[in-house]
Parts: C-alpha cells; structure tokens; sequence
C-alpha cells in the first residue's frame, strides 16, 4: 500500500492544517496588534513633531514680535501677539487648534517624551530667562521713555544673539533625540508589520497546500472514511486550490475528512475575511498618515515662509539704519561749519574787545592832560554828548550780538552784520574822540572841569569791555558745546553701524533657521515615504487575498 492511501499519513496531513490554520490565526491576531501600535507610534511620530517644531516655532515667534514692536516704536498689537503666544505655551488660555488649555510642556508629558528630551528643554528654559529679561527690558523701554535706538540695541544687540545661539543648541539636541527615538519606535513596527505580512502568505500557502494534499489523500481512503465521493472531494479540493473558499460543501459526518476539510475552509474563509478588513483599514491609517505628512509639510513651508518674511524685515531695518548713519554724518558737517563760523564770530568779538580796551587807555590819558582846561566847556559836553550816544548804540548793539550769538546753534546766520555794525561805532567812537582831542587843544585852559566827565566815560566804555568779554566767553562755551555735539553725533554713528553689523548677523541666523526648517521638510519626507512603503505593502496583501472568495 502507498503512502497516499495509508490513514496514518492521513491524519498527520490534518493535523498539519489543522496547526497551520491555528498558526494562521495566531499569526493574524499578531499582525492585528502590530497594526494597531504601527499606527500609534505612526501619530505619536507626527504629534511630537509637532509639539517640538511648536516649540521651536514660538520661540522665533517672540523674537520676531519682540523686535518687530521695537523697530514700530511700540506698536500694541506685536506686545498682544507677543504675550498670546507666551500664554497659549505656558497653558494660559486656549490652544486654538483643540480649544483645550493646558501648556506645552504638559503636552509633551502627556505625549511619552523621556527624561532626557526634558532635560534639554531644561537647558534651554534657563538660558532663556536671560533673553525674557531683555525682551521685557526692551518694552519697558519703549512703552516708558520712548527710546528707540536704545531698544534697538537690547533686541538686536551681540549679547541678545548670543543667548538667542545659546538657546538654539539644547533645542536642536531635543529636536534630533525626538527624531530618534519616533523613528526608531516607527521602523520597529513597521518590520514587525512587514514580517508578519510575509510569514502569513508564506504559512496560508502551505496551508493550502497540506488542504488539497489531504484532499488528494483522502480520495484514496474508503469513502465512509472521506465523509463524501472521492470525485466530491476532487472538486472541492480544486475549487479551494483556485481560492474559491465559496464552495458549498455538505456532510452529515463533521469528524470525517471532508468535515474536517469544511471546518478548516469556514476557518479559513473567516480569516481571510478578517484579515481584508483589517488590510482596509491600514489602507486608511496609510492615507490619513499621508494626508498628515503632507499639511506637516505646508506647515513647515509656512514657517520657512514666516521666517522669510522676518529676514525682509529685518534687511528693511538694516537700510534704514544705515540711512540714518548717512543723515547723521550730514548733519555732523553742518555741526563743524556752525563751529568754525562761531570761531570765527569770538575771534571778531575778541578784536573788538581789544580796540575798545585802546580807546579807554587814550580816553584816560587825555582825562590826565586837559585836567586843567576850564573853558570851552559846554562845547566839549557836546562831543561827550555824542561819545555817550555812541557808547548807547555801541552797548545795544553788543546785546543784539549776545542774543545771535544765543542762535549760534543754528549755524550761526546774521551774527556777522551785527558785529560789522560794531566795528563802525567803534569807528566813529574814534572819529568823535580826535574831535574831542582837537577841540581840548583848542581850549585847553577851558575844560578842566570836564577832566571828571572824561574819567567817567572811560569807566563807561570799560564796562562796555566788560560786556564784550561776557559776550565772547558765551561764545566761547557755544563753541565747547557744539564740540561735544560733534563728538556725540561720532558716537551715534557708530552706534548706528553696530546696529548695522547686529542686524547683519541676524539675517545670517535667520538663513540657519531656514536651513532647518528645510531639514524638518525632508524628515516629513520621509514620514511620506515610510508611508507610501506601507501603503504598497498593504496593496500587494490585498491582491494576494483578493485572489481568495469568501
């Protein structure tokens, strides 16, 4: 007798697809659990990419908020932006994605992140609160006093962009062990998946394989033993072989081959059945990570469009430093013209001082030498007549130079004429003096008692000395402040080119926030992609189980 028709080789061939079919369905469960945590560690991956790129996100919020209120003088709605976004990531008020209030950090807790992503959240929240300090610093700047170069200084300064390099560094490590760690829980899932899916079909062939080799077997066998004809189970061992598991097949003995042979297809067929619906839903859970990935990736382009944005922004701000670094070397030039002209007027102030001084020592020499001149008088009170009309004008007139020597700061216009009208009243002071002169020679008996009128208005013209020193040390201290001017507008300009410089270097950190941003784009790529690959999977398993009628 053959081993074909011997009954023990029989039940060993339904022993095996009896233990196939269990291993099927074992194996089916697993894939079913595997699918469920693929699909978990699947969103966790998305929802902690999320959380960080927030993270990240809101940090360049503030910053860009921050100094956008100081280059627009304290525009309120970029401080109610600023504070928004500090609220809504310390749990504040509402997220306005879920309506929910609860921080970000709380988030991630709940989202499973470990102790050592925390840690450098850790790392970079104290090296933050330095930079809050100076944000803070800065408003309270604007909002108090107004000052906006000052402002500018705090915000877009070395000692900012520092601390803000300082930040970036933690962040970046959390970033990469979030990466990480969701990639590597995803791949393991995935593999697991891809396996299971694999020895599956592998085992369902064989499986079919030891059915029809039973159904062939049991076509030997005496037919009470079969449960059927022979060529009754020959058709239904063919129609399974197609993967027609539809086929009706009757018995009124289940412990008989064919009862077996129909218990095992029912099995079989609810299986499959099983598992196609379980193939539709990863096809779902593939197109829902697909759809995922992809507004991920607007998101990101969005940010990189955000930041963009700032860098425009910033390079606007740059400009207009760097014009205002123009108006104050412009302005600077004005300030030495008005310096040298106010020179120029002390000089002038200073010479007429000195003729003034001539004319009181020869008003007092000739005091001395017509002391005993009585005659004449009222003549020569006459000419002093005049000498003390001249010394009036002359004394308005070194008013009149005090009050433009005042407007000097503004370049110092029309004090040139009032000290040319100076110098023609100390002409005819002179003139009036040889008068004076010729006419005590000519009564030099007669003016004696005019000697003591004589002495006082040379005291007179002495004060008016006086007056003119006044008005050059005014002159002198104009001349002092608008050095200092000159050596603060100096200053500013360099200030202005720091500022410049700062914002230079900004502009660079801003192209390195983008070159992340890009990096972000290509891990959600890859997500893409993972899921594409997931997507195939779960197509070829469909058209393998497709070939199966249930």
């Amino acid at each position: 007798m053959s081993l074909f028709q011997s009954k023990g080789f029989q039940r060993l061939l339904m022993i095996l697809s009896i233990a196939s079919i269990l291993v099927l369905g074992y194996i089916f469960l697993q894939m079913r659990s595997v699918s469920e945590d693929l699909v978990g560690a699947a969103q966790k991956q998305l929802t902690s990419y999320k959380l960080a790129d927030e993270l990240r996100q809101s940090s360049d919020d503030l910053t860009s908020l921050v100094r956008t209120f100081v280059a627009t003088n304290g525009n309120p709605i970029y401080e109610k932006q600023y504070n928004q976004v500090l609220d809504i990531r310390n749990g504040k008020i509402p997220r306005p994605d879920t309506k929910e209030q609860i921080s970000l950090k709380d988030l991630m807790q709940k989202e499973g992140f470990t102790q050592d992503e925390f840690k450098k959240l850790e790392s970079a929240e104290g090296k933050s609160t330095d930079l809050a300090k100076l944000e803070i610093k800065a408003i309270d700047i604007i909002k108090k006093y107004g000052s906006k170069d000052e402002a500018i200084e705090l915000v877009f300064g070395k000692t900012y962009n520092d601390y803000k390099a300082e930040i970036s560094k933690p962040i970046d490590e959390f970033f990469a062990l979030v990466e990480q760690r969701t990639t590597k829980s995803f791949e393991f899932f995935k593999d697991n998946l891809t396996n299971l899916q694999i020895i599956f079909l592998t085992l369902l062939i064989v499986t079919i394989i030891l059915v029809a080799l039973l159904a062939y077997v049991s076509e030997k066998v005496p037919e009470g033993l079969l449960g059927a004809k022979a060529s009754k189970i020959e058709e239904v061992v063919k129609e399974v072989s197609k993967g027609n598991l539809a086929v009706a097949i009757k018995t009124d003995n289940p412990n008989s081959a064919i009862g077996l042979l129909k218990t095992a297809v029912d099995n079989l067929k609810a299986l499959i059945s099983e598992v196609k619906h379980l193939s539709a839903e990863n096809s779902s859970v593939s197109y829902e990570l697909s759809a995922a990935a992809i507004q991920t990736g607007k998101n990101v382009e969005n940010s990189s469009n955000i930041i963009q944005e700032t860098t425009n922004k910033a390079t606007t701000i740059k400009e207009q430093i760097e014009n205002s670094i123009e108006e104050a070397k412009k302005s600077k030039a004005d300030m030495e013209a008005a310096s040298s002209s106010i020179i120029e007027a002390n000089n002038a102030i200073e010479h007429l001082s000195n003729k003034i001084q001539s004319s009181v020592e020869v008003e007092l020499d000739l005091a001395s030498r017509i002391s005993q001149l009585s005659s004449d008088a009222e003549q020569v009170k006459g000419v002093l007549a005049v000498i003390n009309d001249i010394a009036d004008q002359t004394n308005l007139l070194a008013l009149n130079a005090a009050i433009e020597a005042a407007r000097a700061g503004e370049h110092g216009r029309g004090f040139a004429v009032v000290a040319d009208e100076v110098r023609k009243l100390a002409e005819r002071t002179q003139k009036s003096l040889v008068e004076i002169n010729a006419t005590i020679n000519i009564i030099v008996q007669a003016i004696s008692d005019s000697s003591e009128k004589m002495n006082s208005n040379s005291r007179q013209i002495g004060e008016l000395t006086l007056v003119a020193d006044e008005v050059r040390d005014k002159i002198v201290f104009m001349s002092n402040s608008m050095q200092k001017a000159i050596i603060m507008s100096d200053t500013r300009v360099e200030d202005y080119i720091k500022t410049g410089d700062n914002i230079k270097q900004i502009i660079y950190g801003m192209s390195n926030i983008n070159n992340i941003s890009s990096e972000n784009t290509k891990s959600v790529e890859e997500i893409a992609n993972a899921t594409d690959h997931l997507n195939k999977m779960t197509e070829i398993l469909n058209n393998k189980l497709s070939e199966f009628k249930t």
